[in-house]
């Protein structure tokens, strides 16, 4: 994601030696600078207001979260996103 757009791109994931491995690989892949890691699920998300601009999900994790909540409103959020870049 980050290499087409020369844009840094923010990971998270809740397992940290997922987060190690992502490191390691975008280190080896020489993309450290464009890429970051943090350890965080959709309910406690380790990012400021305002910080992300997209989200993309890779595997299903909602059935990891007690409350549900929290990716409803990811979804209503990018809905709401998308609708509004098509107006």
């Amino acid at each position: 994601m980050a290499l087409p757009s020369g844009e840094p791109v923010s990971g998270m994931d809740i397992t940290p030696a997922l987060i190690e491995t992502a490191s390691d690989l975008t280190r080896l892949c020489k993309l450290d600078k464009l890429a970051s890691f943090a350890q965080g699920d959709a309910s406690s998300m380790p990012f400021d207001d305002g910080a992300i601009d997209s989200t993309a999900c890779f595997f299903y994790v909602a059935m990891n979260l007690p409350d549900k909540t929290a990716v409803e409103t990811i979804a209503i959020v990018e809905l709401a996103r998308a609708n509004s870049s098509k107006a």
